[in-house]
């Protein structure tokens, strides 16, 4: 349940920074840079326990991760993720980390309070393994992931209204667990 912390600016290896609430694994996070917050949402414990709370970490300097007190509206793993100015967004996975029962939520929790997340859409498939954190400043991405089979729709939803995903195109490659990307 370490969090790791290194530079961007310059080689060198990474330092303890605090630990995680728990030994997390397979859930979705993300990085308030306008806060100095970083989330990490949903997963699995070890010994199969599935989570559905909301934790936050102090970026500015290293302490332990804190639960919110929010939590997702169910339990889920292997979810996406991406974010807002204001809010957080947890995206498909699964309740139980089989590509046969991932789900088409678009989850929404926002980043200064500890209310619950609210299921405020859906992708235009059920699927989990997406790549995390895809975003530009008004819209949220969904890409590839795995559902019946692998995947390759893009999806996009906007962050200024709640409510479904569009399909935005499609990737190179049919594939799941993609890498992170950012747009510059």
């Amino acid at each position: 349940n370490v969090i790791d912390r290194f530079s961007t600016d310059s080689p060198g290896n990474a330092s303890d920074f605090g630990d995680l609430t728990t030994g997390k694994m397979e859930g979705g996070a993300i990085s308030d840079t306008i806060n100095s917050n970083f989330f990490h949402f949903g997963g699995r414990e070890p010994g199969d326990t599935f989570v559905h709370d909301i934790d936050k970490t102090a970026m500015t300097s290293p302490s332990n991760a804190s639960d919110t007190g929010a939590e997702l509206v169910e339990v889920i793993v292997e979810n996406s993720s991406a974010i807002s100015s204001t809010h957080g967004y947890s995206l498909g996975g699964s309740p139980n980390q089989s590509p046969a029962s991932s789900v088409d939520k678009i989850i929404k929790f926002a980043l200064s309070s500890t209310t619950d997340a609210s299921d405020i859409g859906n992708l235009t498939a059920n699927r989990g393994n997406m790549n995390h954190e895809v975003e530009s400043s008004t819209h949220g991405f969904g890409v590839g992931g795995q559902g019946s089979g692998d995947d390759n729709v893009l999806d996009r939803f906007a962050f200024a209204s709640d409510g479904d995903a569009s399909d935005w195109g499609n990737t190179v490659e049919t594939d799941n667990h993609y890498n992170q990307a950012a747009s510059v």
